[in-house]
């Protein structure tokens, strides 16, 4: 090996080449070889004395040494986060003294760990390492950044564990059955109330649901909407523990706006086309062959001035949600905004939430004069259609005697 010729313009024990040796020999480690200088006897002498003094005063020299680091990392401040990542893995190696980065298993209490749309690999792991999950966000970063296909993380809230390795920790992340999710079926003609009954089932506040439904315009409603009936759009609904009821109710609202659109359905149209379609739902129930019909009827009535003498809008007036019966003095009744037996036109908002079927009815109705109907059988959903008020007495009267056949069919007319 050739020996470095000594260089009197340094100072005594600088490593030329490592400018941090000096900071990082305070901690007692040796970052190469740093050729020795020759002493005379008085600088030996010195030498020895200086040495007996830092024993006295290793106490003050560490302090020093770990001031010195502390004035490092706040430099590192200055610096983007990615170069603070890089160098706060080595950096910590240093100050821990030769800790493990990371801990090992599979974790061991509970931890939980809450996704964002758009969070980033570098968020999660800063949001891992605040939860506890893994022992460095760095250490986790640099491990997302080794594998060879980067993973795909979906939000939501997730039940981990704490003290994970970084491997346990990503497997779990990735594993869907660790994701918190509440489902919500809505069938096709429920109202709001049951569909807040379902809401409220999977960990919906009823406060919170009943406040948000006061304000309809908030989730973009039509200026006329009353209510959210009518568009909170029939499906299933998958949501994470960290969904808001706000957010749960503008989905709903965005999914009928995407079947709407589907359908050609211009936004000033809007409004009408849903309760339109709320009562041929209604109406209609499960025999869904006959909406296109039921609609040409209800449009035929508004095109002659009639009324639509619907008993399901009266119904949902009085908050008989569960039947399509009513009674004389209800049909009666003017107070009720929705009763279409007294007000003419369509009542003032939707009486249910239609689904594809019954918007596509409202749309493109059957062809035909007819401008009354009545269901004659209520087990099979078979109706009449008729054009004359002899043939509907007629019809009525067909499904009184089904009605008065047995006791289960008239458990279906009760």
């Amino acid at each position: 090996m050739t020996e470095r010729p000594h260089d009197a313009n340094r100072n005594e024990g600088e490593d030329v080449d490592n400018p941090l040796g000096g900071l990082l020999r305070e901690f007692g480690e040796d970052p190469g070889r740093v050729d020795a200088p020759v002493l005379t006897r008085r600088q030996m002498r010195e030498s020895e004395a200086a040495a007996s003094s830092h024993r006295r005063t290793g106490k003050r020299s560490h302090r020093r040494g770990w001031v010195l680091v502390l004035v490092a990392l706040v430099a590192l401040g200055g610096l983007g986060t990615g170069v603070y990542l890089f160098l706060q893995g080595p950096l910590q190696s240093i100050i821990a003294m030769g800790e493990p980065a990371e801990f090992s298993g599979d974790g061991t209490s509970e931890a939980t760990l809450v996704i964002d749309q758009g969070d980033t690999g570098l968020v999660i792991s800063q949001k891992l390492e605040e939860a506890g999950v893994v022992k460095s966000a760095s250490s986790f970063y640099s491990y997302l950044l080794a594998l060879n296909n980067q993973p795909t993380f979906q939000p939501g809230t997730y039940m981990l564990r704490s003290q994970m390795s970084n491997m346990a920790a990503l497997a779990a992340v990735l594993d869907d059955s660790n994701r918190s999710t509440r489902s919500v079926t809505v069938p096709e003609g429920y109202t709001v109330d049951q569909i807040f009954v379902k809401l409220e089932q999977v960990g919906f506040s009823a406060s919170e649901l009943a406040a948000l439904r006061a304000d309809p315009q908030q989730f973009g409603l039509p200026a006329d909407a009353i209510d959210l009936e009518g568009f909170l759009f029939p499906a299933t609904y998958t949501f994470d523990a960290s969904t808001t009821a706000t957010q749960a109710l503008q989905a709903m609202v965005t999914r009928s706006f995407t079947a709407l659109d589907a359908l050609g359905v211009a936004k000033a149209d809007r409004m009408r086309t849903v309760i339109l379609a709320s009562l041929i739902k209604k109406e209609a129930g499960s025999n869904t062959g006959d909406m296109a019909k039921i609609a040409r009827v209800f449009l035929n009535r508004l095109d002659d001035g009639m009324l639509l003498q619907s008993d399901a809008t009266v119904a949902y007036g009085v908050g008989s949600t569960g039947t399509v019966w009513t009674t004389a003095e209800q049909r009666a009744d003017e107070s009720n905004r929705f009763n279409t037996y007294v007000h003419a036109g369509l009542p003032p908002g939707a009486i249910s939430n239609p689904g594809d079927e019954a918007l596509e009815a409202a749309l493109k109705p059957a062809d035909g004069t007819w401008l009354f109907f009545t269901v004659v059988n209520l087990e099979t959903g078979e109706t009449i259609f008729s054009n004359t008020d002899a043939e509907h007495i007629a019809a009525v009267a067909e499904l009184t005697r089904w009605c008065q056949e047995s006791d289960e069919n008239a458990a279906y007319c009760a």
